[in-house]
C-alpha cells in the first residue's frame, strides 16, 4: 500500500539578488528604502500596465525623466505611496503616481533591492495570505524571511458593506 501526502501552502519565496544598473530610482516607502533602475521599472509598466492606461504610463516615465533632469544626477528619489505628477495634464482620476503598484510588480519580477527599516538588506521575501473571505478581507503579506517582519502587503479581497439606515 502506497500513501501519498501533499501539503498545500500559500507561501511563496522570492530571492532578491538584483543589482540596479544605469539610472537608479530610489524609493522611501513605508520605512523601507528600495532601489531599482529605469530599465526594470519601464519593463514592469510595459508588460503589466493596464490597457487603456498608456497615457498614465507615459506620465510616469516623464515624471522620472524630469526628476533626473532637475537633479542632474543618475539617481531619482521619490518618497511616499502617491507621488504627484505636477504636470499640466488635468485628469482628476490620475493626479498621482501610485508607487505601491510598481513596487509589488518589481518584487514579483525580482528587480529591486530592499533595505528594511533597520537598514539591513532584504535577501529573501516570503509571501503569506492573511485573512479569509469569511472574515471579509484577504491580503498577501510580503515578509522578510531573515527578520520575520512584514515589509508591505497587497489587498486581494475586501467585502464592502453598504449600511442601510
Amino acid at each position: 500500500m502506497i500513501l501519498l501526502l501533499a501539503f498545500s501552502t500559500n507561501a511563496q519565496t522570492i530571492k532578491l539578488d538584483f543589482e540596479p544598473q544605469g539610472k537608479i530610482i530610489k524609493f522611501q516607502f513605508d520605512s523601507l528604502t528600495i532601489y531599482t533602475d529605469t530599465t526594470s521599472l519601464f519593463y514592469v509598466y510595459t508588460h503589466y500596465g493596464t490597457i487603456g492606461l498608456e497615457a498614465y504610463n507615459l506620465r510616469v516615465k516623464n515624471l522620472i525623466a524630469r526628476q533626473f533632469k532637475e537633479n542632474k544626477t543618475d539617481t531619482a528619489f521619490f518618497s511616499g505611496d502617491f507621488i504627484p505628477f505636477n504636470d499640466s495634464i488635468d485628469n482628476k482620476y490620475q493626479k498621482d503616481w501610485y508607487v505601491e503598484w510598481a513596487i509589488l510588480h518589481l518584487t514579483r519580477e525580482k528587480k529591486l533591492k530592499i533595505f528594511d527599516k533597520h537598514g539591513h538588506l532584504v535577501k529573501t521575501i516570503v509571501t503569506k495570505k492573511i485573512g479569509t473571505k469569511k472574515k471579509g478581507y484577504v491580503r498577501r503579506a510580503f515578509i522578510n524571511k531573515d527578520k520575520k517582519e512584514e515589509l508591505f502587503s497587497e489587498l486581494l479581497y475586501m467585502r464592502i458593506i453598504n449600511p442601510s439606515f
